[in-house]
């Protein structure tokens, strides 16, 4: 069950347009709850996403709406094979949201592979699950969909990014060292192994920590690993009170390694005086900041 806000999430469409929508053209028939709020279903919400596609693609919304589901179906189809990135990336991101909402397998799979036919594996990760990650608020920012659904998502996620990893060259010895990790309490790893598939494809090594270790722990590992980086993530709510010490702290045991933070901005601004920490609050920015740490 979705509200109007989940559909603007994941759509981009306005909750004020989508309501015309049904208004004017009844492309969308939401039931209602005892107090008359709006929700909406599976099919809804997949319908939107291909309203949503073929309206990015140049399609009126007075054109879709005289088409049936099949010719909305057979539309988007042709469109996944389009010679237009553009269009193509809209059909992708629909679909991988699609896909992981609905917990239809087939769909992930048969999307995720001609994307990374279609961009190759590095765009793919890029323009299509990053940003689709980013909706289900998975990679920059707190989870907004029910556990399931979270687990299913990151679960695929998780096995194509370590499939990626292994596939890439191993990097030679004498190349700079990252040490990857999230700290204590913190378990979503989907942009921590983004961060691993984009150094090691640089060509760096990296040791993986993996989610939730112990702040207990930190000091020696650093002292035993010997990197040269230091990343983590942070991506669940946290205080300003408890994550400013747990950086601070972090920081001082480094080593003198240099340190990236990466995380929503909301969450990193409160660090952004700390002079001896790199902030990443975007893959454009850790690609930069890899360039000169």
């Amino acid at each position: 069950m979705y509200s109007i806000k989940d559909l603007e999430r994941f759509s981009g469409i306005k909750a004020h347009t989508i309501r015309i929508w049904e208004k004017r053209y009844n492309l969308l028939q939401p039931d209602r709850t005892d107090t008359n709020i709006r929700y909406y279903n599976d099919d809804q919400l997949r319908r939107l996403l291909n309203i949503c596609t073929l309206i990015s693609s140049g399609v009126k919304i007075s054109k879709i709406n005289q088409l049936s589901e099949l010719e909305i179906y057979t539309k988007i189809e042709t469109l996944m094979s389009s010679d237009s990135n553009d269009e193509q990336l809209n059909v992708f991101i629909n679909k991988i949201i699609e896909s992981g909402l609905t917990f239809n397998n087939e769909l992930f799979e048969k999307t995720f592979e001609s994307a990374t036919q279609r961009l190759g594996l590095y765009k793919c990760y890029t323009d299509v699950i990053s940003p689709s990650l980013v909706k289900f608020g998975l990679l920059w920012g707190k989870s907004e969909i029910i556990p399931s659904q979270e687990h299913f998502i990151s679960n695929f996620i998780k096995k194509k990014l370590f499939s990626a990893i292994d596939s890439l060259d191993i990097p030679k010895a004498n190349t700079r060292k990252f040490l990857l990790f999230l700290p204590e309490n913190e378990e979503h790893e989907i942009g921590l192994l983004f961060a691993y598939y984009l150094i090691k494809k640089a060509g760096h090594n990296v040791v993986y920590l993996g989610q939730n270790v112990p702040t207990a722990t930190l000091e020696s590992s650093i002292i035993q690993i010997e990197p040269d980086v230091l990343l983590l993530f942070v991506v669940r709510t946290w205080h300003k009170d408890e994550l400013t010490p747990l950086i601070d702290l972090i920081v001082g045991n480094s080593q003198n390694a240099k340190t990236i933070l990466c995380g929503k901005a909301s969450l990193t601004e409160s660090l952004k005086e700390n002079k001896l920490l790199f902030i990443a609050n975007s893959i454009d920015d850790l690609e930069k900041i890899m360039q000169v740490v």
